[in-house]
C-alpha cells in the first residue's frame, strides 16, 4: 500500500525537499527577522490616525 501511495504521489520524481526540522528552522528564523520590521511599520502606519481625527495621542 505504501508503495502504491508512492507511485500516485509521485515521490520517486521528487528531489526529496528539506528536512522538515530545517524547514522550521528556516521559517522561524525569518519569522523572527520579520517580527521587528512589522512592528516598525505598524508604528508608523498608526502614528497619523490620532491627528487625522483631531485627538491628541495618549501615551
Amino acid at each position: 500500500m505504501a508503495l502504491r501511495r508512492r507511485i500516485l504521489v509521485g515521490q520517486y520524481d521528487s528531489w526529496g525537499g528539506p528536512a522538515l526540522a530545517g524547514a522550521w528552522a528556516v521559517h522561524a528564523l525569518g519569522g523572527l527577522g520579520f517580527r521587528p520590521l512589522v512592528a516598525w511599520l505598524l508604528r508608523g502606519y498608526a502614528a497619523p490616525w490620532p491627528h487625522l481625527a483631531g485627538r491628541t495621542p495618549q501615551r
